[in-house]
């Protein structure tokens, strides 16, 4: 089984910033963008396989507004960060837990996936000890991404996994 570390996180996350939704970012000078201490928006996606596990993205509001105006072809003041923010870190967290996945070694053994959905306060918590985490700034926010590694699929909510 492979194993991921905060520096390859971080190289998901930037690829998939720029590959879908043109968004241009840096990693965090110190590991972490300190979105995750006052977010607007978290969202988590489970995983079950060889290795289970929970990924979770904090975005503050200016990184989710950037981030929906970039999905969808218009200028960040257009974007209702209530709807359009909040899917779109959504759609991201989708993103990212699929290279996370992969990058696991999804491409040579079966993973499952679950949907997005919104994370609670402890989850929060254990993604800001977690020693899988990145984050990164845009010209708009910041945005914290974490794997929270679990030891069984049952600790992992794939109800909602198609």
């Amino acid at each position: 089984m492979r194993s991921l570390t905060p520096n390859a996180l971080a190289g998901l996350v930037l690829d998939a910033l720029e590959r879908t939704a043109f968004v241009l970012a840096e990693p965090a000078t110190d590991g972490a963008a300190g979105a995750a201490t006052v977010p607007w928006y978290v969202s988590r996606v489970d995983f079950a396989g060889p290795q289970c596990g929970r990924v979770v993205l904090a975005a503050s509001d200016g990184f989710a507004r950037e981030l929906a105006a970039g999905l969808l072809g218009i200028e960040p003041e257009e974007v209702d960060p209530g709807q359009q923010g909040r899917q779109a870190i959504d759609e991201l967290a989708n993103i990212i837990g699929g290279s996370v996945v992969l990058a696991l070694g999804g491409d040579e053994q079966p993973f499952r996936l679950g949907l997005p959905a919104q994370a609670d306060a402890p989850t929060l918590d254990e993604c800001l000890r977690s020693s899988i985490r990145a984050g990164v700034v845009s010209e708009f926010g910041t945005l914290d991404v974490c794997v929270l590694p679990r030891a069984s699929a049952g600790e992992v909510d794939l109800r909602k996994a198609g």
